[in-house]
């Protein structure tokens, strides 16, 4: 996968070297030609030169080590002979820059006209190997784009899709675009080299950003999974679902009703209280569920994030089922299924192998409760209160 990324940002790198470098020899022509002797024009081309080399060693860090194709053995073949023209302009700019001292413009002018007899040759010179270098790289690019990495740089593109897919991240128009634009440049006769530029620098940066989004979903799958438990679900899958005529009332007008308690802008708890086995649970989960309780959180949430989650005590069940750690893991656990995020907040250091602490799911907790950066509201159904185990 990274092979097939890496043969394009090369390309990218070598056009945008070939079109600064035709840029750079036109320039000199025009200025042997005003034969006006503007130094302060050449030493910007030094400068010029300077971010060629800088680019090209770039490209040169960028060539790959696993077996090549031929597409890709014509494009790398190229670097080499970029070094070289880049070297060649450098000697001819800073030969045009040398200037004697105490001499005066019309000398200055005099010797710069001396130069266009004797560099006129050279400058058409590296233009020719330089538009050389620019048909073997547009071969390669088609040879590669319509055979050899296609295939593999679609499949690569569709295994990121899958990581965001996975987290219900929604980019599925970014990957049609791509692959669109992977097959018009694999078809295109552009003769604008430009243009050209334009197009695979933007492929590049294109593909690179989904990379790293990519590369960010699965370091969050892996936070997610570290804060999975066997038993997380085992509580909820054990209730039964009540008919709808059972637990209808919950919605209904009252003095202190569910509905209002749900979309006002009170922070207050809503304790639902009974005798053992009256049936809280099953009540817990239908609220959880029905459809008039999201109604009633989005009108609560307003503009921000909604997020919700679930914890069922039971003290019948395994440790993480009657304790605070397993509270807080559970809900953690639905929080960055939520909002992925999140996960930045979690220092490079943890092991995620190794079993959350209490103390760190509870600093964790803590600390998204607090994230003042988040516009987010947050409502926790907790069920079994009195079923709960532990000394914290």
């Amino acid at each position: 996968m990274a092979e097939a990324f890496a043969i394009i940002g090369l390309t990218s790198s070598i056009l945008t070297f070939i079109e600064f470098g035709l840029t750079i020899t036109s320039a000199a022509r025009t200025i042997y030609r005003t034969v006006d002797g503007k130094v302060p024009e050449i030493q910007e081309l030094e400068r010029d030169l300077d971010e060629i080399d800088g680019r090209n060693k770039e490209v040169l860090k960028r060539n790959t080590t696993s077996p090549l194709s031929k597409a890709e053995r014509q494009i790398v073949s190229t670097v080499k002979e970029c070094d070289n023209i880049s070297g060649d302009l450098r000697k001819l700019v800073a030969r045009l820059a040398k200037r004697p001292a105490a001499k005066s413009n019309a000398w200055e002018s005099s010797r710069i006209a001396i130069q266009v007899v004797m560099s006129r040759n050279e400058l058409e010179t590296l233009r020719q190997r330089l538009l050389q270098q620019d048909k073997k790289i547009r071969e390669g690019l088609r040879s590669l784009l319509q055979r050899d990495r296609h295939s593999e740089l679609i499949e690569a593109l569709s295994s990121i899709q899958q990581a965001h897919i996975v987290h219900d991240i929604n980019h599925d128009m970014k990957f049609e675009n791509l692959q669109r634009q992977i097959s018009e440049i694999s078809r295109s006769e552009e003769d604008n080299l430009a243009k050209l530029v334009a197009e695979v620098t933007s492929l590049r940066t294109k593909v690179e950003s989904l990379n790293k989004e990519a590369e960010l979903c699965r370091k969050q799958a892996r936070v997610i999974k570290s804060l999975y438990f066997t038993e997380i679900h085992r509580r909820w899958d054990k209730i039964e679902g009540a008919a709808e005529n059972t637990n209808a009332w919950l919605f209904h007008s009252s003095e202190v009703s569910f509905s209002s308690w749900l979309g006002s802008d009170s922070r207050s708890m809503y304790c639902i209280t009974g005798l053992p086995g009256s049936g809280k649970s099953t009540l817990m989960k239908y609220a959880y569920d029905h459809p008039n309780t999201m109604l009633g959180l989005e009108k609560w949430a307003g503009s921000s994030r909604l997020c919700r989650a679930a914890f069922f005590f039971w003290n019948q069940g395994f440790e993480m089922q009657k304790s605070q750690a397993g509270l807080l893991q559970s809900l953690l656990y639905q929080i960055m299924r939520q909002i992925p995020s999140l996960v930045s907040l979690i220092e490079e250091s943890k092991q995620l192998h190794e079993i959350w602490q209490f103390s760190e799911l509870k600093s964790l907790f803590t600390q998204i409760m607090s994230e003042t950066a988040l516009t987010t509201k947050f409502c926790f159904f907790i069920d079994g209160l009195d079923e709960y185990d532990g000394d914290e």
